[in-house]
This record gives C-alpha cells, structure tokens and sequence, in this order.
C-alpha cells in the first residue's frame, strides 16, 4: 500500500467534515467513531445512546481514557467492577479512546489492551476528536454519568480523575435505585489513595508540558493543546543593555549560544519557548511585531545588546569571535555532543540528558545507534519508594505490518467497522496472527540496583525504583542503554509513588 493504516487514520480525521465534529452535545452517530470493540453491529445503525437506552438501560457511563495514560489505567478496574456489578440492572459502560500518541490510534494495539485487560464494555476508538469535543473533555480520565430525562439524554453526574470513585458509583445507584428499596447495595469506601506522580516528555512537540501545568498530576492527565495554550500567547521582547536569546532546552544550538555567552561573562536574557507554548507561534508573534524577519525559521534567535537581530548562533560567535579561543571552543563542541530535558511540576524537578546517538521527533526520541544512552537525575518531593516506568513503541516487523495493514484495508477503509473482541469476533485471523514487534533490551543501572528489561509491545512498562530518601525528598540518579537495538521509540518517562500491579 502506498500509505500505512496510521497514515489512512490520519487522513480520515483530517477529511472529516466539519458539521461532524462541532460540538453538538452528548448526542452521537456512527459517523464520528468508525472502529468499534465489544459491540453488536445492530446498536451502530442509529444514534448509539438513544439505541442503547431504548433496549433497556437505565444509566450509561461514558469514560475519555487513553491506554498508556497511568491515571487511565488506574480506572480500567473500578469500570470492570461497576460493569459488572449493575450491568444486569440496567448499566452500560462506552469508553472512548482519545490517543495521546500515534501508536495509540492504531487499532490492533488497542485490541491487544483490551484483550490483556479482558474488557468486556464497549469501547469506540476517538482518533478525530470527535467525541472529545461532543462532550467538551479536556483531560483523561474523564466519567460522564447519563440518563434518560422526560425523554432527553442528559448528564447527570461528571467524574474527574482515577480516584474517589464510591461518588461515582453513588450516582449510579441513586438512578438505578430508589432510596427507599431494601435491595439497595452498600458502597464500600475504595480507591482514595494519592500517588506523587510526574511525566517527562522526550518529543519536541510535547516538552511545554514538562514546564507547565499541563501533562499528568497526582489524579488526571490535562490536555493543554497548542491551540489551547497560544490563544493569548505574548512574548517578551529584547532587552537593551544585554543579549537576549530565544531558543529551548532541546536545541543544541541554543544550549551553545547560552554556554558562550557565560564562559565570556556577558549578560544575557534567555526566553525558553517551551514555557510559553509552542516556538512557532511565537516566532509569529515576533514576525507580525516586526522583531525578526519574515523569512527566518530556525531558532535560536540572538538580539545583539542594542536589541538588534543578529540571526543565529553562528552569527553570534562571528560577533564575539575576536574572544573566543581555540579552547573555548572545544569546550562548547563538547557541551553541545549532549541534549537535555528538564521537568519541574509540583514540586519535583527532573533532568535527563542524552549523547549524541538519538534523534528527537515531534513525538518521540529514538537510538540512532546501538548503545545510545540517556541518563537521569531526580529530585522527587516524597519519602516514598518511586517507580520508574517508560512509554515506549518497539518497531513491528515487516511481516506484522504487511499483515495488518491488509486487514486495515480489508476492514476499516472498506467500512466493515466493528471489531469484536468475544466469541464472535469479526478479525478471526487476527487471533492466529498477533502483533509481533522487534524487542529492545534496556540495560538500567543506578545506585540501588542494575537490571535488563525488554520491551516487545507498545505502551507502559515498568522499569525500575528509586529508594534514596534524603531531607525529606527522593533523589537518585541513573543511566538507561538501549543495547541491541535501533527500533525503540521512547515518549514519556513516567515517575510515581504507586507500585506496579
């Protein structure tokens, strides 16, 4: 095929039309979500909900995950319990997937989940947004309690977070259940404890979250779109009287702009775009104020001491090179060799760097090499054990891809949208021909421990722990090696107090 499914997935939400992804309440067709799981083709041949309450429930719970968002997967039990619990009541669960990641929009990956979690509810697969926007949802993972009012769905009850789910389960019950029926269940107190919990982002495209309030907390993953967080974007202009650069931690070049200027002792202002959002807006916002030239698309951006735009880094040293020795520039060849993230949220601050054997996507960081090595440094702000776990994306092989990518075309773009994960299940090749995926060994080596670990499927994976307490926080530090392999893409870095299951 001249596109792989992911592409055609792409190009799908790209090609929606517009009347089909406005915000029109919680009030949807087949038309918004085309990949199903756990369903009977018969609901999908009109409005689901209306479908759904005319034969026979009484409550429908929506829920917006994303399966290798922790927090979402703190909340795959509680839904399995409550489905089970009152589904013979009158209780549907819907989930929706909202991916965060390409890898997560692929349909096989997510009936893998399914199947290891052994999900029973329906679930539709959201890669245009549509039902994100229908319900106006702004972070995973999110709960939506509907029922049938005067002959109207409507929102009951909306649930934000993976904790504190006896509130959930109440509304349930209140409508499920008059007050005064003897059979009323009891509902135990569960699932109130509060994990310290941090997400290091490697992509170019996703490194804002790590310096703003946006990405994972203790409960819920916030969505900080580029066009959410840019709606009122400013952006400081150069100061007089000192060098000001504009530029991101990710860019070498700007690293080296900054270390020049602090070995020759000259005072500088350095405005980190991460912080404010997206670096493209903000070279926008610099291009229509008239600071820069329209035509100039790379960053870093050096504002001589007068505030006048000298251009680039290579600009800069031709300005200042008259001081600068042979010495000198050693040293900043060598700082440049590596490229750094750093994180500080909620009181936990983290750095990471890695040698000159990666390549950074919008998305993700991938070993360009074998052995290429990233390492970490962690300050977290609890006495508590902490867990280490990696969002990572091994490459399929060839023959797993060519494979799916036929039963895509076969199933998906010929409109044959229901897959189903039971007995009856429509992809019955599918069970003799799972995903297969090149493995990659990571070798993890800390202060407390050395360990190997392979990665041979998409999604979270847990590696190792931190149990270095001092003055009343974690700290450690460690060096990952990707050993055997060059087909690992790595997205986040996920650090919590909460034990792996």
């Amino acid at each position: 095929f001249k596109m792989s499914f992911l592409d055609q997935l792409k190009n799908k939400s790209s090609n929606l039309k517009e009347a089909e992804i406005i915000q029109r309440g919680p009030n949807f067709t087949i038309k918004a979500v085309n990949i199903w799981y756990n369903i009977e083709p018969v609901l999908l041949q009109d409005n689901l909900l209306t479908t759904l309450f005319d034969k026979g429930a009484r409550v429908v719970l929506v829920d917006f995950f994303a399966y290798s968002c922790t927090n979402c997967l703190r909340t795959v039990p509680v839904l399995k319990y409550l489905y089970e619990k009152y589904q013979k009541l009158g209780l549907e669960v819907v989930g929706f997937h909202r991916p965060e990641f390409l890898f997560e929009a692929n349909p096989f990956n997510i009936l893998d989940f399914i199947n290891d979690h052994q999900i029973k509810y329906k679930i539709g697969l959201d890669n245009s947004d549509a039902m994100w926007l229908d319900f106006n949802v702004d972070l995973w993972p999110q709960h939506f309690v509907l029922k049938r009012k005067n002959g109207k769905i409507v929102v009951d009850y909306v649930h934000i977070g993976d904790r504190d789910h006896p509130a959930l389960e109440k509304h349930i019950v209140d409508i499920l259940f008059r007050e005064n029926r003897n059979d009323r269940p009891v509902i135990n107190e569960y699932n109130h404890e509060v994990w310290d919990s941090a997400e290091v982002f490697f992509g170019k495209g996703f490194r804002t979250k790590n310096v703003s309030k946006s990405g994972c907390t203790e409960s819920a993953c916030i969505i900080d779109t580029i066009k959410v967080s840019t709606i009122s974007i400013v952006v400081d202009f150069p100061e007089i009287g000192v060098y000001t650069i504009y530029g991101a931690e990710w860019c070498p070049f700007c690293r080296k702009a900054k270390k020049l200027l602090e070995l020759l002792g000259s005072e500088f202002l350095f405005v980190h775009l991460d912080l404010i959002g997206s670096i493209d807006i903000a070279r926008k916002y610099l291009i229509n104020n008239n600071i820069i030239p329209d035509d100039y698309k790379t960053i870093p951006l050096v504002f001589d001491m007068d505030s006048s735009f000298l251009g680039g880094y290579t600009d800069l040293l031709n300005i200042v090179r008259e001081d600068v020795s042979d010495e000198l520039l050693n040293q900043l060849d060598t700082y440049s060799i590596r490229s750094f993230i750093h994180y500080s949220n909620y009181g936990h601050d983290i750095d990471i760097s890695f040698d000159e054997n990666w390549s950074i996507t919008e998305e993700y960081m991938i070993p360009i090499k074998e052995n290429a090595i990233f390492e970490l440094k962690l300050h977290f702000s609890t006495i508590n054990r902490v867990y280490l776990y990696l969002v990572a994306e091994p490459i399929q092989d060839e023959t797993s891809k060519e494979f799916h990518e036929n039963i895509y075309q076969e199933y998906c773009i010929n409109e044959k949208y229901v897959v189903e994960t039971n007995e009856n299940m429509i992809w019955t090749e599918y069970q003799h021909v799972p995903n297969e995926f090149l493995p990659a060994v990571i070798d993890f080596e800390s202060d407390e421990n050395v360990l190997e670990y392979t990665i041979n499927k998409p999604g979270r994976h847990y590696i190792s722990y931190f149990d270095s307490t001092v003055k009343g926080a974690n700290v450690g530090s460690g060096k990952f090696t990707i050993k055997n392999s060059t087909f690992l893409k790595i997205y986040t870095l996920f650090i919590t107090t909460e034990p792996p299951k």
